[in-house]
């Protein structure tokens, strides 16, 4: 649904501007309620804080006719472009503007009848936002008494095909993705698809104009990280969390179904491939420039796999923990690949795959040390010693 406002009271406004200078583009798609009411009409504007100085896209009444403008105001000064052609029916109608520079606008009305302006402004600081109406220092003017729909904002300029894909109902979520700032379609909400919310005051919906949407597939998302990924996440319990964090990271699944479970990847590369954990505490996590943790089933309390390092890689593809503080891990460089493959509780074996040093602590197996002195394989049990050596 589109937004009507009633010319007196109705506005979107949020405060911040998505803009401060130029160049810039400005759109919005409008159906008059009524030919040439004689009033000015803003669309969208970007405001100082004390007065109505900023950028602005209009429609306004000159020479008996509702035409398209685009203006700068500095210092209570204002300097405007308006369109050669004019709006003369109740249909949806595209209008664009474009600043830049301080001397130059141009603005369009169906990506047809092209005015300028060149006299010099430079505006402040912009610190509100407002649809369908200007600030004038907190005084709400100039209010929009028709409908509004796509309204948006770009920090750089269009051209010609992309302004008359606008004007054929071409979503601007299809039209210069990368520098698109600004995006509220008004389809029952006030949501900005790139910002934050506006607030309404009065505003009303009404029948959306046609407008070719890209699939949902296709639809940006604006997020905080350079890249971050949760391919599926199911979460069933107060607390459960799915995160990703980092150049790039990936949860790939997760299901986790108690409270305070957790599967986390953080850092340049992470990686989770699979996280199945169901019992509160347990965790899954991956740190550092790359680590992998392939597979995981943990099914008791506390249970934990993580890898940290350089290079760390877990692969636990076959293993099931099956009591409450089991743990799995690897750390440095490159730790060799291992197995380990449960033969009983507190037991079981290394295979010739057995990392090449280091020291094997409580922090590996409950307690244990190696029975047979052969460097690559051995066996431990719960009844041997605390901790032992090998290599």
């Amino acid at each position: 649904m589109a937004f009507f406002f009633n010319g007196a009271t109705h506005v979107l406004s949020r405060s911040g501007a998505a803009l401060q200078t130029w160049p810039l583009t400005i759109h919005g798609l409008i159906r008059l309620t009524a030919n040439n009411d004689g009033l000015d009409h803003c669309i969208l504007g970007f405001w100082e804080s004390g007065a109505n100085n900023g950028f602005r896209l209009m429609v306004a009444s000159q020479a008996g006719s509702m035409k398209v403008r685009v203006a700068t105001k500095a210092s209570g000064a204002a300097s405007s472009a308006s369109s050669t052609t004019a709006i003369s029916d109740l249909n949806w109608h595209s209008a664009v503007g474009e600043i830049t520079a301080a001397n130059a606008r141009q603005c369009w009305l169906d990506n047809a009848g092209n005015g300028s302006g060149t006299t010099s402004l430079t505006p402040g600081t912009l610190t509100k936002t407002t649809i369908g109406a200007q600030d004038s220092g907190g005084t709400i003017d100039s209010n929009i008494g028709h409908e509004l729909a796509n309204v948006a904002a770009w920090a750089g300029t269009l051209t010609a095909d992309e302004r008359a894909a606008l004007a054929a109902g071409v979503s601007p979520l299809l039209i210069r993705p990368d520098i698109l700032v600004l995006y509220l379609p008004g389809i029952r909400d006030a949501v900005d698809y790139m910002d934050a919310p506006f607030s309404v005051t009065g505003a009303t919906v009404v029948d959306h104009p046609r407008v070719y949407m890209p699939s949902r597939a296709q639809q940006l998302v604006k997020t905080a990280a350079s890249t971050g990924i949760n391919g599926t996440a199911s979460i069933t319990e107060a607390g459960d969390t799915s995160a990703a964090v980092g150049t790039v990271a990936l949860a790939a699944a997760a299901s986790i179904t108690e409270a305070a479970d957790t599967v986390s990847s953080a850092s340049t590369l992470a990686l989770a491939g699979v996280a199945s954990i169901t019992e509160a505490g347990d965790t899954s996590s991956s740190t550092s420039t790359l680590a992998i943790a392939a597979a995981l089933a943990a099914t008791e309390a506390g249970d934990t796999s993580s890898a940290t390092g350089t290079l760390a890689i877990v692969i636990a593809a076959v293993l099931g923990g099956i009591e409450a503080d089991d743990t799995i891990e690897a750390m440095a460089t490159m730790p060799n690949p291992y197995i380990w493959t449960t033969i009983a509780p507190y037991l079981g074996t290394w295979g010739e795959v057995s990392p090449d040093s280091g020291t094997w602590t409580p922090s590996l197996a409950t307690a244990g040390t190696w029975a047979n002195s052969t460097p690559a394989t051995g066996t431990w049990a719960n009844n041997a010693p605390a901790q032992g050596n090998w290599s």
